[in-house]
């Protein structure tokens, strides 16, 4: 019986490659203009629409490196065209535009937004250096954090930089020498999320497919995403997706009901992480929003808000809609008067 074919063939790179990653407005195209200067050029992802910006720069040792702004996107599990080119550049082991290392870039001011997809990304098995960017405006507002901690409890390399003034660029330069190099003293590839039974069981048959097929050994959250995504994304075949459908169906395993799991055990985790490492000066870091936030989501003025606003909701409608109703009869009623006394009869 002829082995399943998969859907494209490996390719050699002829250089290192490094690409930017974070959510929408977290300031990566700051960055790779500091990066990259005037040397970059804009083209489109394959097969779709979506601007690609690539442009290179070179290292210390004068090693040249092309770098890719990738589009803005919250999730490994797509929701929008940005999202399922960045997933599938990841995901994809024969895509031309996967990196060999990634920037992610994070805005310090909001930075529990921003982990979803870094432990995402992590967890590929790609190595990955946060860039901690906006940290001067941070620093402004009374902000900052425990890097040696924080890069202890997350296990990566991160570095505060400023994508208006480049400050640290020169640091991240070196840090992607070092990436490329394996030099990840700072950083431990074991998982950050730990998958369930049903996702471990579903992984392990991915890993065995590519590893028996193509000699490529997948790490099991890489492995997982395939499982999600592969078939929508033409990685895998239909033989395989059939395997693991048939998989999902004996162990009781839904991959939406997954994803959202997922998700929400790597806020969990992530979460408590970042609040133990926030270093705050009294109140300067509370904005007004974080101010109102506060008391209208408290346990104690949250019902009470609410019950005001219900009943001041009660008291427009059944109490306070008379008088303009009123007015606006006085005002029909004064309109037809007004009509009747200045029109001559005949034209009634």
């Amino acid at each position: 019986m002829d082995q399943p074919q998969l859907t494209d063939s490996l390719r050699l790179k002829k250089s290192a490659s490094v690409a930017l990653l974070g959510n929408p407005n977290s300031g990566k195209s700051s960055i790779f203009n500091l990066l990259t200067g005037l040397r970059q050029k804009t083209g489109n992802f394959p097969g779709v629409t979506v601007d690609k910006k690539i442009g290179d720069f070179r290292l210390a040792n004068n090693e040249l490196i092309k770098l890719i702004d990738m589009p803005g996107a919250y999730s490994l599990h797509p929701t929008s065209e940005d999202e399922k080119i960045v997933s599938r550049v990841l995901i994809d082991p024969f895509s031309q535009e996967r990196p060999d290392l990634i920037l992610y870039v994070a805005d310090a001011t909001t930075l529990e937004k921003h982990l979803l997809m870094f432990t995402q990304v992590m967890d590929l098995g790609i190595p990955v250096i946060m860039l901690l960017n906006m940290a001067d405006r941070a620093s402004r507002k009374g902000l900052s954090y425990d890097i040696p901690k924080l890069e202890k409890k997350l296990r990566a390399s991160i570095i505060p930089v400023s994508g208006r003034s480049g400050d640290n660029i020169g640091k991240v330069k070196e840090a992607i020498a070092n990436g490329l190099q394996g030099d990840f003293e700072k950083q431990s590839f074991k998982p950050f999320y730990t998958l369930s039974q049903e996702e471990s069981a579903i992984s392990d048959k991915v890993v065995e497919y590519f590893h028996e097929r193509v000699r490529i050994r997948l790490a099991p959250y890489h492995a997982l995403l395939l499982a999600h995504h592969g078939l929508g994304f033409g990685i895998l075949d239909e033989q395989l997706v059939s395997e693991i459908n048939e998989l999902g169906l004996k162990l009781n395993f839904s991959s939406l009901n997954g994803q959202v799991r997922e998700t929400m055990k790597r806020y969990d985790r992530f979460v408590p992480i970042v609040e133990s490492c926030v270093l705050q000066e009294g109140s300067k870091i509370r904005s007004k929003s974080d101010w109102l936030d506060r008391i209208v989501l408290s346990k104690a003025g949250g019902p009470i808000i609410f019950f005001l606003l219900m009943l001041l909701v009660f008291q427009a409608i059944f109490a306070w809609a008379s008088y303009p109703m009123d007015l606006i009869e006085s005002l029909f009623n004064w309109t037809g008067k007004t009509m009747r006394t200045s029109l001559p009869a005949e034209s009634w």
